[in-house]
């Protein structure tokens, strides 16, 4: 079992590539006035555009692209996310790591990198 820490970003222009390298099972939410295009799929204010991938993590880069339309005012999406934290029990016992073994496996990662 894992640690995840749940993100949330808010998007309002628009981005040819915007970057999601880390993210877990990421949820577009539109939340703006007009349609948004992202990875050729037209997203309806008051719609999301879900990128599920059980136990994996993506990378690359999305598209991204308000509809311009007249009287629109509002280009918001709500992306929320999930980052991966490290190991939240140990593999060979079973049990949830203390927050002492926690910080030793992370001074031995930093050291790895």
């Amino acid at each position: 079992m894992y640690e995840i820490s749940l993100n949330t970003n808010i998007i309002s222009a628009d981005d040819s590539g915007y970057e999601i390298t880390g993210m877990i099972n990421p949820e577009f939410h539109n939340d703006g006035d007009t349609d948004v295009v992202i990875q050729s799929q037209v997203i309806a204010p008051g719609q999301s555009f879900g990128a599920q991938f059980p136990d994996k993590v993506l990378r690359g880069t999305v598209s991204i692209r308000f509809v311009e339309a007249p009287g629109v005012s509002i280009n918001k999406v709500i992306l929320h996310f999930g980052k991966f934290i490290g190991a939240y029990t140990n593999p060979q016992t079973g049990l949830a790591y203390t927050l002492e073994q926690k910080q030793v496996i992370a001074a031995h990662n930093s050291k790895c990198n």
